[in-house]
Order: structure tokens, then C-alpha cells, then sequence
């Protein structure tokens, strides 16, 4: 899934951003083995931390909260 030398080519980075991963014609597990689970090694990351912010005029399900920005980590 990922192509040989990928690794190396992010050892120098400060961060790593991955967007939407997996197709549907794809098994999860390529998606997971072949890219996902070989950064989290190498880097030693085990979380995902999501940061969701309200913005004004933008219809969220969070819109009763008070305002606050919420952060979700998850394992």
C-alpha cells in the first residue's frame, strides 16, 4: 500500500497528516497492515487526537454546547 521508502521520506517531518484512508473495493486490513499500523510503529503514535470547533453560523449537532472547543482521543 505504501510505496517502498515512504517511511524514510517522513523520518524528517515535524507532523504527518492522513486524510480519509480505505475504498470500498479495498479490505480494511490492506488499508490498516499496509499503511496505518507501519507509521503508528515506526513513530510510536497510538492516538488519534480530534479536535471539533463550533463556528458561528454553521448548523453542528454540538450547536447546543456553550461554545466550547472539544478535543477527542481515542486509542
Amino acid at each position: 500500500m505504501m510505496p517502498a521508502g515512504a517511511i524514510d521520506l517522513l523520518q524528517p517531518c515535524d507532523a504527518i497528516l492522513l486524510g480519509a484512508v480505505g475504498h470500498p473495493e479495498i479490505a480494511d486490513h490492506t488499508t490498516l497492515n499496509g499503511l496505518l499500523l507501519p507509521i503508528r510503529r515506526t513513530f510510536d503514535q497510538y492516538a488519534n487526537v480530534r479536535p471539533a470547533y463550533l463556528y458561528p453560523g454553521v448548523e453542528s449537532p454540538l450547536a447546543k454546547a456553550r461554545g466550547d472547543d472539544r478535543v477527542s482521543f481515542e486509542e
